[in-house]
Parts: C-alpha cells; structure tokens; sequence
C-alpha cells in the first residue's frame, strides 16, 4: 500500500471524528484495500507486456444528520464521499491526482406531521423500503445499488450506502391500519432505470 494513500486514509478518519465531535452528526467511514492487476506494454505500442500490480484503496464516508425546527417538523440528510485511489480498477490508469473524489447526497428529507401520528407529509429525497405483503407492489420493484465502484469481498464487513428518490410520500395511520403512497415525478433517467417508474408515474 502507497504510504500517500495511507497517510490520506488515515486523515480522513482522523477528519471525520473531529467533525462528528463538532457537529454532534452521526458518521461512519470504511477503509477498504483489494490487490488488483493488469497486463500493459512495458513502455509504448508494440512493446512486450508485462504484469502491473497494485493496491486499490477505498475510503467512504458517510454523515448523517437531523433537526427539528418546529413542533412536528423534521429535517434529516445524509451525504456520502468516496476517495479512491484507482476508479476503474486498473493499475494501468491510475488517476491524475493520484486520489479520485466522487461524493452526492444520498438522502435529504422533510417530514411535517399534519396531524400528529395520524397523517405525515415526507417530501425530498428518501429511501424506500416498502413492507413486504401477499402480492408484489411496484413499488417493490424500486431499488437503487449501492453508491460506490468498490471491491466488495466480504460484503458484510463493508458497508454499502442506498442512494434515495427524489418524490413525496403521505402516510396516513388508523389504528392498526397504514396506508401509504409514494410519487416520483418522471425525470431524465435512463431506459433501465424509468422502466420501474411507469407503475407509479405518468410521463
């Protein structure tokens, strides 16, 4: 592992308590090396290939946040950033500034409670986990990967963030009852990504 990567890696940790601490958010960064290599021609074209070796380091980090301005209304986000020390997994292409930043806002949320624990209003970018039920919903069919190109070798000791959608949502409480809507306006996805949304939103 390059000592750079190394000494940037452990910053951001370093950073990320200091600033947790601060701003009483909650934080969580990973860490993650995988050994990658590739096959290029020593030095120009036609040059004999050799075997090009190298640690990619990942380091995500992910801060979230809530506050309540007034009676029933809440405000919550979360962002996400990613140093990585080699994107597309080649040795090969190693990036220009040696460390490459890719961040987004995987989720910011305003919730007003109308009537308070009958009816709530959410708008903004949210993350959706329909309950399961006897039939499949189309809301079902709305997922998001996780954010991030990163080696994945032991899922469970690598956290991956979801990334939310951007709509609104009503939810309306009686009793034991739920009903609940979720819309999504129709925006500029692309085909594989709107095929779900036709079940719940009209171009």
């Amino acid at each position: 592992m390059s000592p750079r990567i190394l000494r940037a890696a452990v910053a951001l940790v370093l950073g990320l308590a200091a600033t947790v601490r601060a701003a009483a958010l909650e934080g969580e960064v990973d860490v993650n090396a995988a050994p990658t290599a590739a096959l290029g021609p020593i030095s120009g074209t036609g040059s004999p290939l050799a075997q090009a070796e190298a640690t990619r380091v990942t380091s995500q980090l992910a801060l979230s946040g809530h506050a309540s301005p007034a009676e029933g209304l809440t405000l919550s986000a979360t962002g996400w950033a990613l140093l990585d020390s080699l994107p597309d997994n080649n040795p090969l292409n190693v990036p220009g500034t040696r460390l490459a930043f890719a961040s987004r806002v995987l989720q910011a949320d305003v919730s007003w409670q109308i009537i308070p624990g009958v009816l709530i209003w959410d708008t903004g970018k949210q993350v959706i986990h329909p309950s399961s039920g006897f039939f499949r919903t189309p809301l079902d069919l709305l997922s998001r990967g996780a954010a991030g190109n990163v080696p994945q070798r032991i899922p469970a000791a690598a956290p991956q963030w979801e990334e939310g959608w951007i709509g609104t949502r009503i939810l309306w409480l009686v009793g034991d009852l739920s009903v609940e809507d979720f819309f999504v306006p129709r925006l500029a996805w692309s085909s594989s990504s709107a095929n779900p949304m036709v079940y719940v939103s009209a171009p």
